[in-house]
Formats: C-alpha cells, structure tokens, sequence
C-alpha cells in the first residue's frame, strides 16, 4: 500500500498487478474512472478504510481492466468531537466495459 500526504487529505491506494492488468489491446480502451463518497463518523475511518481494503480492494484488485484504487480521506476532522469525515474512493479502469462486467 502506498501513502502520500498532502496538508488536507492523506490518500491510500493499490495498483493493479501483472497478472491482473492483462487485456488484448489498449487501441480500443477508454479509462474510466469510478469515484464513491462516503460520510461517517471520524472516529470510524480507520477501521472503514481497512475492512474496504481487506474486502473491496482485494476484490476488485483481481478483476480484468482494474488499474487501481486510491482512497482519500479528509484530515481536517476532529476526531474527538463526534463529526462526521468524508473518505473518498477513486477506481482506475481500463474501459467501461471491464468495469461493468465485474459481477456485484
């Protein structure tokens, strides 16, 4: 997992592997990018950035067209005053069609 860090956000991610980043031809490909905002509790976003890596992440990370994931997360929160954080989940695909073809 790689970490970069900018003064209002810190972004987590995975890439796609040899094995996974496999298709027959990049002449007919149109990247497509999924993005996916949640709001939860601050207090929860460790433990939600991990369950979605462990689960989610590895999941999409096997499937054709996955090119990669980064997730961002607001630091600007207080933890300790019971507000609610936006983490941010951006999915890299190859086309379209690879993404919509992997089953829910």
């Amino acid at each position: 997992m790689s970490y970069s860090q900018t003064p209002l956000s810190k972004q987590l991610g995975k890439t796609a592997t040899p094995e996974t980043a496999v298709w027959a031809s990049t002449e007919d490909l149109t990247p497509r990018l999924e993005q996916l905002q949640f709001i939860l509790p601050c207090d929860q976003v460790d433990l939600f950035v991990q369950a979605d890596d462990e689960t989610w992440t590895e999941y999409l990370a096997k499937q054709k067209g996955f090119v990669r994931k980064m997730v961002t997360i607001d630091l600007s929160y207080n933890q300790t005053q019971g507000s609610n954080c936006s983490v941010w989940s951006n999915v890299q695909w190859a086309s379209l069609e690879m993404w919509k073809a992997i089953p829910e």
